[in-house]
């Protein structure tokens, strides 16, 4: 009877004993078993608008370490695949981020596959940059149209990482960039001399005998080239010399996208003389004659241009014919 109180009491022991240690090893295994969580995730230099992008246009990208959570005593490698849309994007650099002389993360790539392994020589436990990247948008990029956007995708893939505990498995970081076609600035045309007309598109009060070089000395135009700028004669033919004298009809088309007509005082005809001289006599007979009502001028261009002293309207006065006759006399000072 005595033996069997004592197994008894051993068995009670040993029960007891058995639900201590299975306690014991379910705190432990809730403690050891919480996910370790690791982010990681990309972004743009904030200098340069990714989603607006031009050909040509250089921008960097970060790789940061977002947050670190249950990984022991943190962690010391990174390993990942780059992938990005090299028929859009070229990579100019792709080194390890340095957040102090004690604090960088050296960077071991191969270019050709874009694997990588980032070592820290401590254990890292707080959010920081890892990596930098920087590309160039490429000169022959698709740019992006009404209906179909172009974009590149930047990525890191099969990102793993470890501080000697385990691998621990971080979810893809990805970014998208879009590529556009830059802002095309309107072309703008002004003068202080001359009068620029933007609903007629013409430009108006230029002196009889100035000549394509005094003419643009004299003119403002904004957002194109020199080599935009051409002139063309009443019948379209191309005269770019800069001593050619300007006549009515002419005009000033800028990239083929602008085109104004040019309208000089009193040369109502377009024509020069066999002096050269674009008021002439017939000039004079076409604004006599348009005066007393037998021919009269329709046309808004040569309306413009009978209207010699630009008093505000297209009414045609003595006045008008007089700096003609004045201006045919050589008895109009005229300054250029």
């Amino acid at each position: 009877m005595k033996v069997k109180k004592i197994i008894i009491s051993i068995l009670l022991i040993s029960v007891l004993v058995a639900q201590f240690m299975f306690i014991q090893f379910n705190r432990n295994s809730l403690a050891v078993g919480e996910t370790p969580t690791v982010t990681i995730n990309l972004k743009s230099n904030d200098s340069i608008d990714i989603t607006k992008l031009h050909r040509e246009d250089e921008f960097e990208v970060v790789a940061r370490l977002k947050e670190i959570t249950n990984a022991g005593k943190g962690i010391v490698v990174i390993g990942a695949t780059l992938n990005y849309d090299s028929t859009k994007l070229e990579l100019i650099s792709f080194k390890g981020s340095s957040n102090g002389e004690d604090d960088e993360w050296k960077l071991t790539k191969n270019q050709d596959n874009g694997k990588f392994v980032l070592e820290h020589d401590g254990y890292v436990t707080s959010a920081q940059d890892i990596l930098k990247l920087k590309f160039k948008v490429k000169a022959n990029a698709t740019e992006s149209t009404e209906t179909t956007p172009s974009t590149a995708t930047i990525s890191l893939t099969n990102i793993t990482t470890s501080g000697g505990n385990g691998v621990i498995k971080v979810t893809d970081a990805n970014l998208v960039a879009t590529i556009v076609k830059p802002e095309e600035k309107p072309i703008t045309v002004s003068s202080t001399k001359y009068k620029v007309d933007g609903n007629d598109l013409d430009i108006s009060k230029i002196e009889p005998q100035t000549t394509i070089a005094q003419f643009l000395s004299n003119v403002t135009i904004t957002n194109a080239e020199a080599s935009d700028i051409v002139f063309t004669d009443k019948n379209g033919t191309v005269t770019n010399n800069n001593n050619t004298i300007l006549k009515t009809g002419m005009k000033l088309k800028i990239a083929d996208k602008l085109t104004y007509t040019l309208i000089v005082k009193g040369d109502l005809d377009g024509e020069a003389n066999d002096k050269g001289e674009v008021v002439t006599e017939n000039d004079l007979a076409m604004i006599k004659l348009h005066f007393i009502g037998h021919t009269v001028i329709t046309n808004p261009t040569i309306l413009k241009a009978a209207n010699y002293d630009d008093d505000g309207n297209r009414q045609i006065t003595v006045n008008d014919i007089a700096m003609i006759k004045l201006n045919i006399l050589g008895l109009l000072n005229a300054t250029k």
